[in-house]
């Protein structure tokens, strides 16, 4: 009731309380990335907090809260893993093997990779350059420019993928 009075310590010792149980839930999915589950574990709380705390407010005390937290955990993490992100974010790591392996040697493939980054728009080739060469996480790139890190995800995946067609039709 206090969390939902908007005390500060409740919401503090609540949150303390629920992350254990959350993280626990997300090791689960061993097919997720560090920063995948770190998304996830931000996207509960903004779930249970956002709308007035709509969600606490759903759960109707026929279970222990644990019980529910976990279910919230577990169907989140599967609205991931069923999204078109996560679809998006395991395409794409072909070619981030192809651009972090250092496969690029000649001059000529130094060349095309050039010429396909300069195709992109300005915001691909920014994210891009962020996370390929600087080797910055999705979660920096989005702190950098200010956006969300599926935004950044999405670029990355349109980026990659108009590299990808722009390198295979230039062979």
């Amino acid at each position: 009731q206090k969390v939902l009075d908007n005390d500060n310590y409740a919401i503090i010792e609540f949150i303390k309380l629920a992350e254990p149980l959350v993280w626990g839930a997300l090791f689960k999915y061993d097919q997720l990335s560090e920063e995948e589950r770190e998304d996830i574990f931000q996207n509960i709380f903004l779930k249970l907090f956002s709308n007035d705390k709509k969600r606490i407010k759903m759960w109707q005390g026929k279970s222990k809260f644990s019980t529910y937290l976990y279910m919230i955990t577990m169907n989140t993490a599967l609205d991931y893993l069923k999204s078109a992100g996560y679809n998006k974010s395991k395409e794409s790591q072909e070619l981030d093997t192809t651009l972090s392996d250092n496969s690029f040697t000649d001059f000529a493939d130094i060349f095309s990779l050039k010429q396909a980054i300069k195709q992109l728009k300005e915001i691909e080739q920014k994210v891009i350059e962020l996370y390929y060469f600087q080797q910055l996480k999705e979660k920096e790139i989005a702190e950098q420019l200010e956006k969300s890190i599926n935004t950044i995800s999405s670029i990355k995946y349109r980026a990659v993928k108009k590299m990808k067609l722009f390198l295979e039709e230039s062979d």
